[in-house]
């Protein structure tokens, strides 16, 4: 079924490879800055920037002499560097609580040397009245580091920043599902459809762990109102750390002409603050709709079935082919249930990798099922897109801005250490790690899954990961 109301057959390709399109791609979850001051630049670098709290983090700190002439560093104690937190004003520091040795000490840096030093820190501030750590509050903070060594341009100029996300250990998901199979008089409508969109979505998160009562679904007489209604039901559901999920099925024409979406949305989309937001839009020309959010500076992932000016297809039954309802989001939502889409051996199918999985599948079905019948290619023909003329087509859209790779099981979130998925983490999990222990990617007995902190290699540290879900169940 096509988009009754595109008549455009201008095609806009940007970043176009022979399969999908990344506007953007933010896959590292570690972050480094650097700020540099009379020959010295202080390097800030994070393992990762969406932490949960209590878990501890490396933070590393180096100064670089980038300058031609021998510095000299001075310090009167044996701490040589900090870290410390912000929102609108300060939260805590890495050095609050603990003591430092009084002792000189001068650390020469010729031109190009440097020195470094890594801080393990959970964000706990201390409370002097009680003299206990406790964890800060979720939400967005700023990074600063600070070398606390003389001349004083090294502690007041140079405090490079970086924005983290503090999130609780306990995380729920949020849905948002707008589909629209029947239209008003004028407009194209698939009431056969049945609303298989909604059922694909609802059935798939189920399956990965969502609960039943955390799905706001609306179908049908999708108006400004109503859209704004759902931002606001996940906005008030969502806590900071939380997935929130907005899926809209429609024609590209009813956004435009109805929903007048690029005029508001973009505002909107902010009230729901946490960074694991998802927006799904699922029309023709569909890259049109999420080119707002591209100015969006927090973390989110927008995801769109085709480029701007490009046509969606979606299945009636009446045609007489496999898939009924919108072929992209078919294949996105299987893909997360498919095992082989797990690209990265994690024992998990993150967004991303649902989106490379998905995008050739699409780009098959359309060129060797939809395509193939001459009927639904003149349909194209008739509006001036010739998809033949291309390698593939269409071309599904992620602009990826959240740190690392999202994930919508909550298997990974709820229960990291279950290594075998079987609902609990006991003695068998344990064994996983100790069989891989001490090896690195090329060695016999190397398991991806057993690196629970993805370092590349299986120490202690995951180890202490299964220890400390030990005994709980899903």
């Amino acid at each position: 079924m096509l988009d009754g109301r595109i008549v455009s057959s201008v095609l806009m390709f940007l970043l176009m490879t022979s399969t999908g399109v990344t506007l953007r791609l933010c896959q590292l979850r570690s972050a480094t800055l650097a700020m540099v001051s009379n020959d010295l630049e202080l390097r800030v670098t994070i393992e990762d920037t969406v932490i949960v709290i209590g878990e501890e983090v490396n933070v590393t700190l180096t100064v670089r002499n980038v300058g031609t002439s021998n510095v000299t560093l001075v310090f009167s104690t044996c701490q040589k560097f900090d870290v410390a937190i912000f929102n609108e004003s300060f939260i805590c520091s890495w050095s609050e609580g603990k003591y430092f040795c009084m002792l000189y000490t001068e650390i020469l840096l010729r031109p190009g040397e440097e020195f470094s030093q890594t801080l393990q820190w959970n964000f706990y501030w201390f409370n002097r009245t009680s003299e206990q750590y406790s964890p800060p509050a979720p939400g967005c903070y700023y990074l600063v580091g600070k070398c606390m060594a003389v001349p004083t341009p090294i502690q007041e100029i140079l405090r490079p920043s970086i924005r983290i996300y503090l999130v609780p250990e306990t995380v729920e998901g949020w849905a948002v599902i707008l589909e629209m199979n029947n239209f008003p008089e004028g407009w194209s409508s698939a009431p056969s459809m049945n609303f298989t969109n909604t059922k694909i979505i609802v059935d798939t998160l189920l399956e990965l762990g969502w609960q039943n009562d955390h799905f706001y679904i609306k179908h049908d007489n999708i108006t400004i109102e109503a859209v704004r209604e759902a931002v606001e039901w996940l906005a008030n559901k969502a806590r900071f750390g939380d997935i929130a999920l907005l899926y809209i099925f429609t024609h590209g024409s009813w956004m435009r002409k109805v929903l007048h979406w690029n005029d508001w949305f973009a505002g909107y989309w902010q009230k729901v603050s946490t960074p694991r937001r998802i927006l799904m839009i699922d029309t023709c020309s569909a890259g049109e709709f999420i080119e707002p959010i591209l100015t969006d500076l927090l973390p989110h992932v927008s995801l769109a079935h085709c480029l701007k000016g490009e046509v969606a297809w979606a299945g009636i039954p009446e045609e007489g082919l496999p898939i009924i309802g919108s072929v992209w989001n078919y294949y996105f939502y299987h893909a997360l249930r498919n095992s082989t889409a797990d690209s990265d051996g994690d024992g998990f199918v993150s967004v991303e990798e649902a989106f490379n999985f998905s995008t050739p599948l699409v780009q098959k079905y359309m060129n060797e099922t939809v395509f193939a019948v001459p009927e639904f290619l003149e349909m194209y023909h008739e509006i001036g897109i010739y998809p033949e003329n291309y390698d593939a087509y269409p071309h599904p859209l992620i602009d990826d801005q959240y740190p690392g790779q999202l994930y919508l099981d909550f298997r990974y979130h709820r229960l990291v250490a279950d290594l075998n998925g079987d609902g609990i983490v006991d003695i068998i999990d344990v064994a996983i790690v100790a069989k891989a222990f001490g090896s690195k990617p090329g060695d016999k007995n190397w398991n991806a899954i057993a690196d629970l902190d993805k370092n590349g290699i299986i120490n202690i540290i995951d180890i202490a990961k299964v220890a400390k879900e030990f005994g709980k169940i899903a």
